[in-house]
């Protein structure tokens, strides 16, 4: 099924995005070069360009899904390989893996290679998940 592209949304977070800035659209626009007609050409309908969403989302220094309503996180998050082998040390012989000072049980170390076997976007999103799993408890 094809998500279909809601202007609402759009211009809703453009409108958020302006007030915590304190600028108005017509600066916006101005200063991303784009055309001051956006706003009323989105309400008849119209489509802006990749390019034009991706301008805006440099603007505010956020990302496309928070524009098009995809994601309630301003900024991506993303982790790296490195970013848990420079913190995870142990030899695979043993039962548990270091984190800094921390040993981990077999099931954590499990967990965090099913982690590390996921493509880049994917450990993105876990981390995120867990980030937002931890804030509700």
């Amino acid at each position: 099924m094809k998500p279909e592209f809601n202007s609402e949304i759009l211009i809703n977070k453009i409108d958020l995005l302006c007030h915590q800035a304190g600028i108005t659209k017509t600066n916006l626009f101005t200063d991303c070069g784009l055309n001051k007609n956006v706003i009323s050409n989105l309400k008849n309908g119209s489509v802006p360009s990749v390019d034009k969403i991706a301008i805006i989302a440099d603007y505010f220094n956020c990302s496309i899904d928070y524009l098009l309503g995809r994601s309630e996180m301003p900024n991506s998050q993303s982790i790296t390989t490195g970013d848990i082998n420079n913190n995870i040390s142990g030899d695979n012989n043993s039962n548990h893996v270091n984190v800094g000072n921390n040993q981990l049980s077999d099931d954590t170390k499990t967990l965090v290679e099913m982690i590390q076997d996921l493509p880049l976007l994917e450990r993105s999103k876990v981390v995120v998940m867990i980030d937002e799993m931890r804030k509700g408890a």
